[in-house]
């Protein structure tokens, strides 16, 4: 999303960092990866809010993960904690009994839609693929079957397919507010974590590469 680059304040724009915004689509996440790459990138980083897999993670928790995973294939990530697995989907997993049959299916902590694309692009690549994510969307939390459709293929937020849902079905009320409460809480907490070195960190990692 575009507030997940602003989460990195100037990070996102020092000398050295190029970013791309893929909007929840795992195929423009492979897309942006592949561009950084042709841009000279060294390390291709994953970075932004997932949702959670664990129970026993709240909203807020930040995941350096060592690999990323779909059950099926299975890739390395660099500078990661181990034994912290991230899951990679091509859909939103929408429901806590989805959630807790991909954390059976995985081990993995929290998933996302970006870092298992980016992970491919980096092995065909031949380069390292790291992850900085952050959880919005707990385990037990339900995700709006709108959700995905209020961001843009920018990353932008777009108010009417919420609105849209919410005149067909306002019981989505409750959730999508707790999934606005929950996401702008990973932000901050992923702010805060750019603001505390972990980009300096990546950054000075790759330059050893």
């Amino acid at each position: 999303m575009r507030a997940e680059v602003r989460a990195l304040g100037p990070k996102a724009a020092q000398p050295g960092v190029l970013c791309a915004v893929s909007g929840a689509r795992p195929g423009l996440a492979a897309d942006g990866a592949h561009r950084l790459a042709d841009r000279g990138c060294r390390l291709l980083v994953s970075c932004g809010v997932s949702g959670g897999l664990d129970p026993n993670l709240p909203p807020g928790a930040v995941l350096r993960p060592s690999a990323v995973s779909d059950g099926a294939e299975r890739f390395p990530l660099a500078f990661g904690d181990g034994g912290v697995i991230v899951a990679g989907s091509d859909v939103a997993v929408r429901t806590p009994r989805a959630k807790a049959a991909l954390r059976a299916q995985t081990g993995a902590a929290a998933v996302d839609m970006e870092s298992r694309a980016v992970a491919r692009v980096a092995a065909e690549r031949g380069l390292p693929a790291a992850a900085l994510r952050v959880v919005g969307d707990p385990a037990d939390g339900l995700l709006p079957p709108f959700a995905l459709d209020a961001l843009d293929p920018a990353g932008r937020r777009r108010p009417w397919p919420a609105i849209a849902g919410l005149m067909r079905n306002p019981r989505w009320l409750r959730p999508l507010m707790r999934l606005k409460r929950d996401t702008d809480l990973a932000l901050r907490a992923l702010s805060a974590e750019v603001a505390g070195g972990a980009i300096d960190r990546l950054l000075s990692a790759a330059r050893n590469l």
